[in-house]
């Protein structure tokens, strides 16, 4: 036990001693007062070094004046070490003394710029020695403008457009000056590119696909005595290629909606950012950009049409675009819910079978014909079941029209305010504002003849030349048609119906067939045959 406690006594008596040691340095304790006119005394044990990194010391014009200050980096990278440095200014008969700085920068209060300037630094974080760095120069040519607080670069059809960010010394730079190379080329290109506006400088005749490193410096000018180039910007490669739609899945969600999911590939996928789609209702009454990190995009919508526009991002610029639309929705359950009447080609009223009203304030009707830009009609009715609708645009003639009323539940403004899940489709119709009859026959006939029966095939009449909806068709047949003895008959088919077989006829005979098209309006052109 005696041997235990002399042995912690020394312990104690060693610790105490070291300590004293460390509080004796002239670094922790001295007895001059480090003031402007004990500098030497306070540091003249401190050797010139390049360890602290280079001391630079400029002015930056703010308006009206100069605003001072002196940067330099560590110079040793410790972690965690803390840094202690003391900065002297000294100017003629005057000095300032900026102590215990942890930073690598210090604002100056005062810079006379009649006189020579000398700054030191003296590194003070290391225990056992004292570093210092020098650096002197003239003030008035010591003035800096730039490099830029920032720049943005946009690139396109093999230019480069540079935008820089100059701050509050903009006014004192009259032009700035470019020059860039490739990735890790070997030199920077010649000549250098000149600006023409301070804002604005575009480099042309670049390689699309190459990364380039771009570098910029304000032109020298009495205001702007010091023109450092900037950092190096690395500049991306243009976009070039547009972004492919691989699927496009369109399904039923519910009553009125449907689930669209639209996936694409983009080549140059590992420098974009993101892509950006753009949505947009067919009858233009709202466009939505939607931002998205994948590629892959899905939305509930009404049972309108939609054009969607996918782009890729990155810190340059944009790809071309790919564009696809998905067409209406259609759904047969939806059907005989609206009825549509014309007063003229400027008006028509719509009507609904059911009390939508019960829940619903907002609506919009939208109504395109065969190959036309849909219209489109949004309005507020909280007592009829029916909305007279006038027309900026008159309703053509021997046209088939698509209606579709939509319901949305947004009672404050009945404009759609965005497109996905805003509103719900209620039933569509087709009409006529006016009907006229076919303008060609059917096309196409054949026959396969036998002894006493005939099959009649045909190519049914297209859509805009029925200029109304097609009710059927009229087949007229007869033997021996020379001699004008035999009576004429004929035969009404069903619209839907492409073929129709004659029986009991006479072998060895000669009929004459007639088949026409009929609307609402009247039998259109007739196709002739002779079997």
């Amino acid at each position: 036990m005696h041997c235990q406690r002399r042995t912690l006594t020394n312990l104690i008596f060693g610790v105490l001693f070291v300590n004293v040691i460390k509080l004796s340095s002239p670094l922790q304790v001295s007895s001059v007062v480090c003031n402007c006119s004990s500098i030497t005394s306070c540091y003249g044990h401190c050797v010139t070094s390049q360890e602290i990194g280079e001391l630079d010391c400029f002015g930056k014009r703010i308006n009206p004046r100069i605003k001072w200050k002196c940067v330099w980096t560590n110079g040793k990278l410790t972690v965690n070490k803390m840094y202690r440095y003391t900065l002297v200014i000294e100017q003629k008969k005057y000095c300032q003394i900026y102590p215990n700085i942890s930073g690598t920068s210090m604002d100056l209060r005062i810079v006379n710029e009649r006189y020579n300037i000398t700054a030191r630094l003296f590194d003070e974080s290391y225990p056992h020695s004292c570093k210092e760095t020098v650096f002197r120069g003239f003030p008035p040519e010591l003035v800096r403008c730039g490099p830029p607080l920032s720049v943005d670069f946009k690139r396109h059809s093999r230019q480069l457009d540079i935008l820089p960010s100059w701050g509050m010394e903009k006014r004192y730079i009259q032009s700035y000056t470019v020059r860039y190379k490739e990735l890790k080329g070997p030199s920077w290109a010649e000549p250098t590119v000149y600006s023409q506006d301070i804002n604005k400088l575009t480099v042309r005749n670049l390689s699309s696909s190459m990364t380039y490193e771009v570098q910029l410096r304000v032109l020298e000018n009495q205001r702007c005595t010091q023109v450092p180039w900037s950092k190096s910007f690395l500049v991306q490669p243009e976009l070039t290629d547009e972004p492919v739609i691989k699927m496009v899945k369109d399904i039923s969600k519910m009553k009125g909606k449907r689930l669209v999911t639209i996936k694409w590939k983009f080549a140059a996928s590992e420098v974009s950012e993101g892509y950006r789609v753009t949505v947009k209702k067919s009858g233009g009454e709202t466009t939505e950009t939607f931002n998205t990190s994948h590629p892959l995009l899905t939305l509930i919508l009404s049972h309108s049409a939609y054009q969607f526009e996918i782009i890729a991002i990155s810190k340059v610029g944009t790809s071309p675009a790919a564009q696809r639309t998905i067409p209406p929705f259609y759904d047969k359950g939806l059907n005989g819910k609206l009825k549509v009447t014309f007063n003229g080609n400027t008006s028509f009223n719509v009507s609904w079978v059911d009390d939508l009203i019960k829940n619903y304030s907002c609506f919009a009707v939208e109504w395109w014909g065969n190959k036309e830009k849909a219209a489109h009609k949004s309005f507020y009715e909280d007592e009829k079941i029916y909305k007279v609708i006038l027309l900026d645009e008159p309703l053509q003639q021997y046209t088939r029209y698509t209606f579709t009323l939509h319901t949305r539940l947004d009672k404050d403004v009945c404009n759609l305010k965005s497109i996905n899940n805003s509103e719900s489709t209620y039933g569509s119709i087709q009409a006529y504002f006016k009907e006229g009859i076919p303008i060609s026959a059917p096309g196409n006939i054949s026959s396969n003849v036998t002894q006493s029966s005939m099959v009649l095939e045909w190519i049914a009449v297209p859509e805009e030349d029925t200029r109304g909806f097609l009710l059927g068709y009229i087949l007229y047949y007869r033997e021996n048609p020379q001699d004008g003895t035999e009576t004429e008959t004929n035969i009404t088919i069903d619209a839907g119906s492409m073929s129709y077989e004659l029986v009991d006829l006479k072998s060895s005979t000669v009929y004459k067939v007639q088949l026409s098209a009929f609307t609402g309006a009247g039998m259109g052109h007739t196709l002739l045959q002779m079997v």
